[in-house]
This record gives structure tokens, C-alpha cells and sequence, in this order.
């Protein structure tokens, strides 16, 4: 979702595709990047920097800009180590997206909402949840069904412990680097977002 929100065109274009191709009851699930995590990382850059990017050896984001902090086209690049190289990305400011979903296009609501907001309320979304990985990590990681795709995923060892280093953790939490394993799996994941809405 997060490469749609280039402009409102593509937002539009991708939630057409999702409502035209689910039915009533239907469900869309999904991940974007955590933008309060995202740009708490950019303010966090000295004004003096000379660039305004942040990571470590496998992972980095790289913002164009500071400011503005647009709806659409707030432009990042992110690299992976081993599967991403400085794709173009956006920022999804989530609360916004979804107010919509809340307040449809009942002229009550109108003239609090802004454009990304109104936009969504058009197309029959409701959320069903929105959780950060992390919390994800933490409710189902001991589920007899996840478990051994988190084993599968070099995540974790046949005991639950963490197969990944420091920087491949600080590449999906994208918070401090802790020496402790135990608040490393806690706090886990804190760039992603994963969530679902239900067509009506």
C-alpha cells in the first residue's frame, strides 16, 4: 500500500483494485511502515547531517526531505541487504487513512476529515485490526501453527531463541539496539504495521 501513496491517483487506483475485486464480508490484509516510527527516526537526524538517513549494514532508510511531511508523496528509499535495493517508498500516515473508514462520508464528520480521509470513506472499508509486528511477534509466536515458520524463517531456534544479530533486529524494529535478546523479541518489528479492513 505504502508505494500507492506516490499521489491521490494511485491511492485512488489501489483502492479500486482492492474494492473491485473483493466482495461483501471480504477482507484485505496487509503491512506498511510505521510512519510515527518512520519519521520520530528522521527528527531524531542532527539539522547538521548530511544526509538524512538511518540503518545499520542490512538495512537504511533514506528520506529526500525533512520537510514538507505531505499526505501523498512524502518519499523515502529503502534498502535491504539481500532483497531491496533503494526502492522508492511513502509514507502512510495511518490514522488518516483510516479515520475514513471510522466516519465514512457523513457530512457530520466532513470538515474534520482531510483528503486522504474523505477519499477512503468511499470505498466500503471498515479495519478489522492494525497491530505492529512486534505485537504479532509477541501473541503468536508460541502458536503451534506460526512457530515453525518463525523457525523456517531463521527467526528463531527449535527453543525460541533469536537466530537473527543485531543488525537484522534493528533492521525490522528499527528502534534502539538492546544487548538483551529477551527486550530485542519485545520489542520487535516496531517499522511495521500489519492490518486488516473488511469490505462492507
Amino acid at each position: 500500500m505504502h508505494y500507492a501513496f506516490e499521489s491521490d491517483a494511485k491511492v485512488r487506483c489501489m483502492l479500486e483494485n482492492v474494492t473491485r475485486w473483493l466482495r461483501p464480508g471480504g477482507v484485505f490484509v496487509g503491512t506498511i511502515p510505521n510512519a510515527d516510527q518512520l519519521l520520530m527516526r528522521l527528527d531524531q537526524i542532527p539539522t547538521d547531517a548530511p544526509d538524512l538517513s538511518f540503518g545499520n549494514p542490512v538495512y537504511s532508510i533514506k528520506f529526500e526531505s525533512r520537510e514538507p511531511r505531505p499526505l501523498y508523496g512524502h518519499r523515502y528509499s529503502f534498502f535491504l541487504q539481500d532483497a531491496v535495493e533503494d526502492v522508492p517508498e511513502y509514507v502512510v500516515h495511518w490514522e488518516a487513512f483510516v479515520q475514513c473508514v471510522h466516519t465514512r462520508s457523513s457530512q457530520r464528520f466532513d470538515h474534520m476529515l482531510n483528503a486522504i480521509s474523505r477519499l477512503a470513506a468511499t470505498y466500503d472499508l471498515y479495519p478489522l485490526y492494525r497491530k505492529e509486528f512486534h505485537e504479532l511477534f509477541e501473541e503468536f509466536h508460541e502458536h503451534p501453527e506460526f512457530k515453525p515458520l518463525l523457525q523456517k524463517m531463521n527467526v528463531v531456534d527449535a527453543n525460541g531463541e533469536t537466530e537473527m544479530d543485531d543488525d537484522q533486529w534493528e533492521a525490522v524494529s528499527t528502534s534502539s539496539p538492546c544487548t538483551l535478546r529477551v527486550l530485542l523479541l519485545i520489542n520487535l518489528t516496531d517499522i511495521y504495521i500489519a492490518f486488516a479492513m473488511e469490505k462492507r
